[in-house]
């Protein structure tokens, strides 16, 4: 029965079952090829950049007698990472799945369909904990610091390690299940919250040459502190230099953690779950009023996204990166780079906000998701009394609408920097609009190319559709054109802002009159 239901759940991630006129799809292989390529592509990214600050540490650590250190620094980013992103995760798959009522209704052990539920999650979160451990082991093998066997060592710490992780997660998981359901607001919060943590995490990330840089000025100090006040991740960085005794204390650490939690999870599983424990929520008088069918739709799509975590974190978290942007371009007083280099054309750091603003826009993808996420209540959004051409449009400028106030914000602080007004302060309020506005279009138009409406819980389709990711690869090649422009000899600076903030709105035209017409029809039909 576990193998089943784990079948039941890769399966839901990486097919589609029906396509956009009814008749059964054939593109599951191309979505799993463009998933694995994209997978492998940002591996080897992080693979090699890794490897190359881990290969200009390793002399020095050999020197102090400090190999194990490498490995301190693969857990710490991996196990702050595996927090950062299984905790959503978890409750996601855990609790807020949309399957559960049916297997809770089965004769299957609650314990059986935790434990599925726990190996897919684990399973992921070992993807990105070996991309980020096994840098560590290259470097060390190369350096004739790991026999054969201390590498299958380091390779069963790793598999054994990343249980702990997943089961802090699931256990977050689990409050945050029960804080959303007796808290209306704690969903905002919660995104709001992680999102700053993610944003914490990615300064960490990109700083972390700094870091090695300091350690290699230092080393002992550094690992005696690591040693003191991070004796768990001491204890994992040393069983992966393949100890025997430290792999047997990790071991009985896994054992401790992992175990009590498992068994307090599936005693609490069945009570936990279910669409019968909905949040309560207090009936207040107000008086109404009649909205337009369109504001009623964006509204309802609006909604959708502030009361769904996952969706918040995962879809608007370029908005969150955004501000931060802003925010320390005014702190550095508008200042990102001291001089214009002769390389950039006249007046290229004024409009410099503007540019940075519109390629953040590409990683909004709210509403590459939205039809995908009607799922079993499509048929309630294709019977009510609006055309299908207004339900499609309404989910564009729901995403528009929300982005809105965060970049008129994000601009507003860019030219408060600047402590000038100019006509590039014109750009920088409208350049990213535009951007947003076209992001808008093509996730719709992206997510009817791939509709995902099989799916067990919302994170397939948040984090993993093959909406999500075209929708990006498609937004940046256009992002990348729209400023080419601005490289070109006698186009002045101004002219070339208008052509990158022309093109974006020239190629929403298009887009608008499929959703009106063919996406439409094909909307009215998708089942």
């Amino acid at each position: 029965m576990l193998k089943l239901l784990l079948k039941v759940r890769f399966a839901s991630m990486f097919t589609r079952q029906r396509s956009v006129n009814g008749k059964r799809a054939s593109g599951g292989g191309k979505r799993i090829i463009l998933f694995l390529f994209l997978l492998f592509y940002a591996g080897t990214s992080i693979f090699i950049m890794l490897h190359t600050m881990y290969r200009d540490l390793m002399p020095v650590l050999i020197q102090n007698q400090l190999v194990w250190y490498v490995f301190g620094i693969s857990t710490l980013v991996s196990a702050l990472l595996s927090l950062l992103l299984d905790a959503q995760s978890a409750r996601s798959q855990l609790y807020e799945a949309h399957d559960n009522d049916l297997l809770m209704s089965m004769p299957i052990p609650p314990g059986t369909i935790l434990l599925s539920r726990l190996l897919s999650i684990y399973l992921f979160s070992l993807a990105y904990a070996v991309i980020l451990y096994l840098p560590a082991v290259v470097v060390c093998v190369q350096n004739g610091q790991m026999s054969a066997f201390q590498v299958v060592g380091a390779l069963f710490c790793i598999l054994l390690v990343e249980w702990i992780p997943v089961a802090i997660s699931c256990l977050v998981g689990r409050f945050l299940a029960y804080l959303h359901k007796r808290f209306t607001h704690f969903r905002i919060v919660s995104a709001v919250v992680t999102g700053v943590l993610l944003l914490a995490y990615l300064y960490f990330s990109m700083n972390l040459s700094n870091v090695i840089g300091r350690i290699t000025a230092d080393p002992v100090s550094y690992a005696s502190t690591f040693k003191k006040t991070a004796w768990p991740l001491y204890l994992v960085a040393r069983a992966c230099t393949g100890d025997p005794l430290f792999i047997a204390l990790l071991v009985l650490l896994t054992a401790v953690i992992c175990v009590p939690v498992y068994f307090y999870l599936s005693r609490t599983f069945l009570k936990s779950v279910g669409s019968a424990k909905a949040s309560r929520k207090k009936a207040r008088a107000s008086r109404s009023r009649a909205l337009s069918p369109m504001r009623t739709l964006v509204l309802r799509e609006i909604e959708h996204f502030t009361g769904n975590t996952s969706y918040m974190v995962n879809a608007g978290f370029g908005l969150l990166i955004e501000l931060a942007f802003s925010v320390f371009f005014l702190i550095r007083k508008g200042s990102l780079f001291l001089y214009n280099p002769a390389f950039l054309p006249v007046g290229f750091v004024d409009v410099l906000p503007a540019l940075v603003l519109s390629l953040l826009q590409t990683m909004v993808m709210i509403s590459a998701c939205m039809v995908s996420l009607e799922r079993n209540n499509i048929w309630i959004v294709q019977s009510l009394p609006v055309t299908p051409d207004k339900v499609l449009l309404s989910k564009a400028l729901a995403q528009f609408a929300i982005c809105l106030p965060f970049t008129l914000v994000s601009s507003l602080l860019c030219i408060i920097a600047q402590k000038s007004l100019s006509l590039a302060s014109v750009w920088i309020i409208l350049s990213p609009l535009a951007m947003a506005l076209l992001a808008s279009f093509i996730g719709v138009r992206v997510n009817m190319m791939f509709p995902r409406l099989d799916y067990i819980d919302d994170i397939t389709v948040i984090k993993r559709s093959a909406s999500v990711m075209v929708s990006m690869l498609l937004m940046w090649p256009i992002a990348g054109f729209s400023i080419i422009p601005l490289f070109l000899p006698g186009i002045p600076i101004h002219a070339a802002m208008a052509f990158h903030t022309l093109i974006p709105l020239l190629i929403c035209l298009p887009i608008i009159h499929y959703l009106r017409h063919r996406g439409a029809r094909a909307f009215a039909h998708l089942a």
